[in-house]
């Protein structure tokens, strides 16, 4: 009996200590507040989620929202040693409403923000994170949703994962955008007309890429609701993307995310860049070898 007295107590110590807030809801969105950590450390470097769940046929929005829409924002209250990084967006989808088209998440999203405890923090304290989030849902409707979330770690000598989680945490870190290869060197042309984005892989290898798509930050620099064109040249590839009329200047470097399936012997790669891109230089100054044409795709062979 006394052993189960005492299994019965760790149990529900343990329960308490989950790394899970209160949950919210609003009229379609379901929000929580999640830690990697159910134990965090003195120097602790570690990540939390505002974890968004939808209901069936709404969605909400990323970073740029598109045509319409607003970014999902976090307004933090931490005690004193623990600071919070910005937002690490995973990448949106194209969401088509015509005549909108926009950029977000529907199903279930995970928005990490990156945390760190400072070094002085006591051992046997707590610290207590209240976010208050706000964002837009749609359908063929918006509506504004907010959630006031709160959630407790205990500090303890050394950090402690919580083994429930770590599974969803891996797969949310998957999905953030990284740089890309050091191989592939990406620049920009920008028209009145088009926005041209350039890939080179300076192995000489061919980049095959399927189902591209760019997903600019910043907003207003291409019509969202155009198709984006692949087309192969000598020394790689481009995207083009038509521009609204009333576009604005392109901020150099040119950032966002780019999406693609890359093909070769090995299989298919799903791609998932965050790239920075230089501004296009012009076959004029440059030597030959940097001059962008474009090739027949009969002749186009995968190295």
């Amino acid at each position: 009996m006394s052993c189960l007295f005492f299994l019965l107590i760790f149990y529900f110590s343990s329960t308490a200590l989950a790394a899970t807030s209160n949950v919210a809801k609003s009229k379609h969105v379901e929000a929580s507040l999640l830690s990697e950590l159910d134990a965090i450390a003195p120097g602790s470097h570690f990540y939390v989620a505002v974890r968004l769940k939808m209901d069936e046929g709404w969605h909400t929005y990323w970073l740029n929202p598109g045509d319409a829409g607003s970014a999902t924002k976090i307004d933090w209250t931490l005690p004193a040693g623990l600071h919070a990084g910005p937002i690490q967006w995973p990448s949106p989808t194209v969401i088509s409403l015509p005549p909108l088209t926009s950029y977000g998440y529907e199903g279930e999203c995970w928005l990490l923000i990156p945390m760190d405890l400072s070094q002085e923090q006591q051992v046997g304290s707590t610290v207590t994170l209240k976010a208050d989030v706000q964002w837009v849902e749609c359908a063929q409707s918006c509506l504004p949703g907010s959630a006031a979330l709160t959630l407790t770690l205990p500090v303890e000598n050394s950090p402690r994962v919580d083994e429930s989680l770590k599974e969803s945490f891996q797969k949310a870190k998957y999905e953030i955008p990284r740089s890309p290869p050091s191989s592939i060197e990406i620049s920009f042309l920008a028209s009145e007309k088009n926005l041209t984005l350039f890939f080179q892989n300076k192995t000489g290898k061919v980049l095959n890429f399927e189902s591209a798509h760019f997903f600019p930050y910043q907003n207003g620099i291409i019509q969202y609701s155009a198709p984006q064109q692949i087309r192969l040249r000598k020394e790689g590839i481009s995207l083009e993307i038509a521009r609204p009329s009333n576009a604005g200047a392109v901020t150099e470097p040119l950032s966002g995310v780019f999406t693609a399936k890359l093909s070769d012997w090995k299989g298919i790669e799903k791609i998932n860049w965050d790239i920075r891109a230089k501004k296009f230089i012009s076959p004029k100054t440059e030597p030959q070898k940097k001059r962008f044409h474009f090739i027949s795709t009969k002749n186009f062979f995968l190295i």
